[in-house]
Parts: C-alpha cells; sequence; structure tokens
C-alpha cells in the first residue's frame, strides 16, 4: 500500500471515529509510530489525537476542549473502539 493512500485511510477513519467532517478537521499531523499511525488534529472546539493500527483499527482515542492555539495533547490516552 502507497503511504498516501495509507494516509487518506487513516485521516477519513480518524474523522468518522470522532464524528467530525473532514473540512472542519485544523493542524492536521500523521505519522507513522512503530506498528500504527498517531493522528493529531483539532477542530474549532475540540482536540483530538488518536492511534490506528495498520489494520484500520482505532487503538487509542483521546478527546478534550479545544482553547487554542493547538498544542499536542497531554500524553494520556484512553482506550476507545470505534464501531
Amino acid at each position: 500500500m502507497k503511504h498516501n493512500n495509507s494516509y487518506d485511510y487513516v485521516i477519513k477513519t480518524a474523522a468518522a471515529c470522532a464524528d467530525v467532517a473532514l473540512e472542519d478537521m485544523r493542524a492536521l499531523s500523521v505519522r507513522i509510530d512503530g506498528t500504527e499511525f498517531e493522528v493529531n488534529f483539532h477542530t474549532d472546539y475540540m482536540s483530538y489525537i488518536m492511534y490506528i493500527d495498520f489494520g484500520g483499527a482505532v487503538r487509542g482515542f483521546l478527546s478534550e476542549p479545544f482553547d487554542g492555539p493547538f498544542t499536542e495533547p497531554a500524553d494520556r490516552l484512553e482506550e476507545s473502539r470505534c464501531a
């Protein structure tokens, strides 16, 4: 799988899990961290960090109120699965 297709897939997966429209995602950052993708972004009101494995499963999800300007979310992780 090409990286561009992988990044597009995890961005869409993150948006669906957070119930956020793609056009509302701001300061989007995607990086490979070992065997998963780390996705960071914020909307006008919330910031998100997600860990999505190469199979597309969301392994970690953190959301918290966004009070700008965007910085890395706190070093916390809540286990969550999106259907």
